[in-house]
């Protein structure tokens, strides 16, 4: 069998070279475009992060100065303004006074605030100081608690040492006595 009887004649002559040429596939260049600029970002991220330096914290020291020369003075400590040395727009140097106020508080009910927080103040040390008496008073007894009882052992000590001394006494007499019995009986035995 040849190969025109196992095929249809339509399939063996699209296998022949036709007319128009062969078929080549070619990317289209809006691929080529992407591909290109793709490699590019690639390549200058990988650089930033290459040579590229950032800072994660600076420190800066120095004084800011307004612009407009204009600063909000702010006082430690609320109060009542009593006397103003300056006016609005008048330069002023550093060391000047500018305004004199007054820390006392006044209350409608309670009258006058710095007052009552002076004698709560002076209440206080003075019930420290009560409280540091009575401390003082108890270490004092305890002191005098602990020198008796000091004394007291330093003399049943002593007393402790007359009885060692009358104990080794005794048993001086014992040993002696003994030594005498030992003789006493040796000296009975040989003679019977």
């Amino acid at each position: 069998m040849s190969n025109q009887q196992l095929f249809r004649t339509e399939a063996l002559s699209a296998n022949q070279n036709s007319s128009l040429g062969e078929i080549t596939l070619i990317r289209p260049t809006s691929f080529s475009i992407m591909t290109t600029s793709g490699v590019i970002v690639a390549a200058l991220l990988i650089g930033f992060f290459i040579f590229a330096t950032y800072t994660k914290h600076s420190t800066v020291e120095g004084q800011i100065v307004p612009i407009s020369g204009l600063v909000k003075v702010y006082p430690f400590l609320a109060g009542i303004l009593l006397k103003k040395h300056v006016v609005e727009g008048q330069k002023v140097r550093k060391g000047d006074v500018l305004f004199v106020l007054s820390s006392d508080r006044q209350s409608g009910m309670q009258g006058n605030i710095q007052a009552s927080i002076s004698a709560n103040v002076a209440e206080r040390r003075q019930s420290f100081e009560e409280e540091l008496a009575k401390t003082r008073m108890v270490q004092q007894d305890e002191r005098d608690a602990l020198t008796k009882k000091i004394a007291s052992l330093e003399s049943e000590l002593s007393g402790l040492g007359g009885q060692i001394d009358s104990q080794k006494s005794r048993v001086k007499l014992a040993e002696e006595s003994v030594t005498r019995y030992l003789f006493s009986f040796v000296r009975s035995s040989s003679s019977s």
